[in-house]
C-alpha cells in the first residue's frame, strides 16, 4: 500500500493490522456494529487486495493454459478462476475481468487476489508466461482496491467515475489514446451477485485519494472484517497463503461457481480436477459455519472429538482445548473464510467432509462448530 494512501485512510480512523501492513483491522466501530450496518447501510472498505495486469499479444491464450475458467467467457462479465498446481490443487483464486486494450491486437485482463498472494503468484505465473507474447506485473503502487456496500454508494462512484456496474460489467477508460499501459487510467467497478448490494471498485490511486472524502459524507468507513463478513454469506471462497496447495477445486464449490470449465481444453491440473468431475464422488464441499469463539484463523482443522467428550455431558456444557487428546481427534475440514459476525462469535466458510455434517465439531482450541447450510453454488 502506497503512504499517501495509508496516511487519507489513517486521517480517517483506520488501524492497520501489525502484520499485514495493507489490512485495516479497525475503523472505530466495533466488528459487531459494522456488519450491521453493511447488512443494512452504505459502507466503504479498503481491500487488502493487489490486481495482477495480464497484457500482450498472448494474453488470453496463456491464461486459458494457466486457469480453470473459460477466458472466452469473460468479456464484460468477471469471473472466478482458479490457478492449480499439477496435482489439482489450488494455488491462486482469481476475480478475473476484461479491460479495453490500448493497442488492437492486445488484450488485458486483470487478475484481482489477496496481496499476500501476489508476490509467490506473480513469480510462478511469470516462469511460465516467459514463453508466450505477454506481459505480467503487480499493480501494487498503481491501483487501489475498495469495497462497495448499498446502492447509493455504488450509484454514486457510477456517477462520479463514469464507470459502469451492471451486473458485473467491467469498463476502462484510457485517459487518452497515447497513453501507455504504466499511465493507464482504471475505473473497473464489479457488481458482486447476492442478496445483499455489494462492488468491487479497482481505481487509480490518484483518483482514489480525491474520492475517499467524498464517499465518506454517503458511506461509514468499515474495516476489512466487514468485507470478508459479505463474502461469506455470499459463499464465495478464497484461497490465503494458509490454504493454498491444499484445496481441490470441487472442495470449496468452484465449478458450482462457473469457475471451471470442463469443455475449454486443457491447463494446470485439469487432468485431476476433470477425473474428479466425471469418475469421483466429490464427498466434500464449502459450508457456512458459526464458531463459538474468536481466536481461530485460516487454515486451521475442523475435528470430530474423542469419543469420550462426545459421549458425555462436556460437550454441551462447553471444553476447551486442555481436554482434547489430539491423537483420538478426526480432522475432517478446514477454515477457509472467517470474520467477526453480528454476536461476538465468528462466521465461517469451511471446506467440510459431507459425512461429518450430522456430528458434533469443535475447533482446535475446543470452540464448538455449528453448522449453518451447504453453500451448493450460485453464479458468482
Amino acid at each position: 500500500m502506497i503512504a499517501p494512501w495509508k496516511n487519507l485512510l489513517q486521517q480517517y480512523g483506520a488501524i492497520f493490522d501489525q502484520k499485514s501492513a495493507d489490512l485495516v483491522v479497525d475503523f472505530g466501530h466495533n466488528h459487531s456494529e459494522e456488519a450491521k450496518l453493511c447488512q443494512r447501510g452504505n459502507a466503504i472498505i479498503s481491500l487488502p487486495y493487489t490486481l495482477i495486469e495480464v497484457t500482450g499479444n498472448d494474453a488470453k491464450k496463456f491464461l486459458q493454459g494457466q486457469l480453470s475458467c473459460n477466458l472466452e467467457t469473460i468479456t464484460t462479465d468477471s469471473s472466478l478462476g482458479a490457478y492449480c498446481n499439477i496435482k489439482g490443487r489450488i494455488s491462486a483464486l482469481f476475480r478475473i475481468c476484461q479491460v479495453q486494450a490500448l493497442e488492437p491486437s492486445q488484450i488485458t485482463y486483470l487478475l484481482r487476489l489477496p496481496s499476500s498472494m501476489a508476490t509467490a503468484t506473480v513469480t510462478e505465473l511469470k516462469k511460465y508466461g516467459a514463453f508466450s507474447k505477454v506481459s505480467i506485473r503487480a499493480l501494487t503502487d498503481d491501483l487501489v482496491v475498495l469495497g462497495l456496500v448499498g446502492a447509493k454508494v455504488i450509484n454514486a462512484v457510477q456517477i462520479e467515475l463514469k464507470c459502469v456496474a451492471d451486473h458485473v460489467r467491467a469498463t476502462n477508460h484510457p485517459s487518452s489514446a497515447s497513453d501507455n499501459l504504466t499511465t493507464r487510467d482504471y475505473n473497473i467497478c464489479l457488481q458482486i451477485p447476492g442478496d445483499i448490494n455489494h462492488a468491487e471498485l479497482y481505481i487509480e490511486h490518484q483518483q482514489a485519494l480525491a474520492l475517499w472524502p467524498k464517499l465518506t459524507k454517503i458511506a461509514t468507513p468499515c474495516s476489512a472484517n466487514a468485507w470478508e463478513l459479505l463474502e461469506i454469506m455470499a459463499g464465495i471462497p478464497e484461497i490465503y497463503p494458509e490454504t493454498k496447495d491444499a484445496i481441490l477445486p470441487h472442495y470449496i464449490n468452484l465449478p458450482a461457481l462457473n469457475a471451471v470449465s470442463f469443455t475449454k481444453g486443457c491447463y494446470r491440473g485439469q487432468e485431476i480436477i476433470a477425473r474428479m468431475q466425471y469418475r469421483g464422488k466429490i464427498k466434500r464441499h464449502l459450508y457456512t459455519a458459526k464458531l463459538q469463539g474468536t481466536t481461530q484463523s485460516i487454515g486451521d482443522s475442523i475435528y470430530i472429538p474423542q469419543a469420550a467428550i462426545l459421549d458425555s455431558a462436556l460437550f454441551d456444557s462447553g471444553i476447551d482445548e486442555t481436554m482434547l487428546d489430539p491423537a483420538q481427534m478426526q480432522s475432517v475440514g478446514t477454515i477457509i473464510r472467517l470474520a467477526a459476525d453480528t454476536d461476538n462469535s465468528t462466521i465461517a466458510l469451511l471446506e467440510l467432509s459431507d459425512t461429518a455434517t450430522n456430528a458434533k465439531l469443535v475447533t482446535n482450541d475446543g470452540c464448538s462448530v455449528s453448522l449453518n447450510r451447504a453453500n451448493q453454488g450460485t453464479t458468482i
